[in-house]
């Protein structure tokens, strides 16, 4: 379980001047990390644009920004646009790619917006880095759901991966796409795999993800808070 906080000052002068004049591009970037990735690059120096395409409950939220809103670029599109990614992606330096479908009930019920979002969208992101910007380096965030059920805790980075659902899937399948542009197109590509992350700016509306935030926003308004299980 990760609490998504970067407190100031806890970054070093290397990350400084890694990011510092550099240009970087967060998808999904109207949500909870994006905004607060968002945040810390702009006070890393860094020149920061967010594309959101502000899909109904997945998070995104101009509110997230509004620190920010006069300090970064914005622009309201899709990661399956082929031609919005061919643009934005140009002269980019870092691309963080953190949009997606990321509801484990809705692909109980609906797989398409997985298969959809998460594979067909990281395809267009790719093509559209490889075309326009294959020097810049691309970070992916997966899910420790890929995983599956873990033999051992703390899962090792080189564990077993046995996704038990088709959100985890789809994005273990996303991943592996990725990194084969970085092994096959030498597009420098980094994948992440987070874990219940919580903190600022996740939404609170529903309790489709992110359970931590959910349990909070239940104890605000004096509700009760039900645990399965042991």
């Amino acid at each position: 379980m990760s609490f998504f906080k970067l407190p100031k000052g806890s970054i070093g002068v290397s990350a400084y001047d890694k990011f510092n004049g550099k240009n970087a591009l967060i998808t999904g970037g109207l949500g909870f990390i994006g905004s607060n990735l968002a945040m810390h690059l702009v006070d890393l120096g860094a020149n920061v644009t967010v594309v959101d395409a502000m899909l109904p409950g997945y998070g995104g939220n101009l509110f997230n920004i509004r620190e920010i809103k006069d300090r970064i670029r914005i622009n309201f599109s899709d990661i399956r646009d082929w031609h919005s990614m061919n643009y934005l992606v140009r002269n980019q330096d870092y691309i963080f790619h953190l949009a997606g479908q990321v509801d484990h009930i809705l692909s109980l019920s609906d797989p398409f917006p997985d298969i959809d979002i998460n594979i067909r969208g990281s395809a267009v992101v790719m093509e559209a880095v490889k075309a326009n910007a294959p020097d810049a380096r691309v970070v992916y965030t997966g899910t420790r759901g890929q995983y599956g059920s873990t033999v051992k805790l703390p899962a090792r980075e080189d564990a077993p991966m046995n996704p038990k659902g088709l959100y985890e899937l789809s994005n273990l399948t996303a991943e592996k796409m990725m990194l084969l542009y970085n092994d096959t197109q030498k597009v420098a590509t980094t994948a992440l795999r987070l874990t219940n992350i919580y903190g600022p700016r996740a939404q609170m509306q529903h309790s489709r993800y992110g359970v931590v935030n959910w349990f909070v926003r239940i104890a605000l308004d004096n509700g009760t808070i039900k645990v399965f299980g042991e």
